[in-house]
């Protein structure tokens, strides 16, 4: 069971994207992977370097507690590792990566620093980012209609 802010299982890098939602996992067994982002970041290949960049996580994780939680990766099955790069996540959500809670390149940060620009220091906020009352968010975003 795969279970991720913005994708379940990837092989690949996510940029600029983040999640606010809570994420909640109720396995039969610890056969889970719940991430803030990523719930399983997965690759057999070490030239290739997945993870995140520009991109962050304020949801909760709630559920299963034998389920492998990371505030920004549910767990990581790389040969090459993952890259982390400038992102951030609240501090109370957990372990960055629930196999590499030390994985460098994501930050903790409490709820008002996350919602301060200067947080952010190398996010492009002239084309890809605006503040817009609270956490930084895309500009290109479309509402959602129903």
């Amino acid at each position: 069971c795969y279970v991720g802010g913005i994708v379940g299982a990837l092989r690949g890098q996510l940029f600029d994207c983040y999640n606010t939602g809570v994420l909640s996992i109720t396995p039969a067994s610890g056969n889970a992977y719940v991430g803030g982002l990523i719930g399983l970041n997965s690759c057999k290949n070490a030239s290739h370097k997945p993870g995140a960049t520009n991109s962050y996580n304020v949801g909760t994780i709630t559920g299963n507690d034998s389920a492998n939680k990371g505030a920004i990766i549910g767990f990581r099955d790389l040969i090459g590792g993952t890259t982390l790069v400038s992102d951030y996540y609240l501090n109370d959500v957990g372990a960055v990566v629930s196999n590499d809670p030390t994985a460098a390149g994501a930050t903790a940060k409490s709820d008002s620093e996350l919602r301060s620009q200067q947080t952010y220091q190398d996010w492009d906020f002239e084309n890809v980012w605006m503040m817009d009352g609270g956490y930084p968010v895309l500009r290109n975003n479309l509402s959602v209609s129903e």
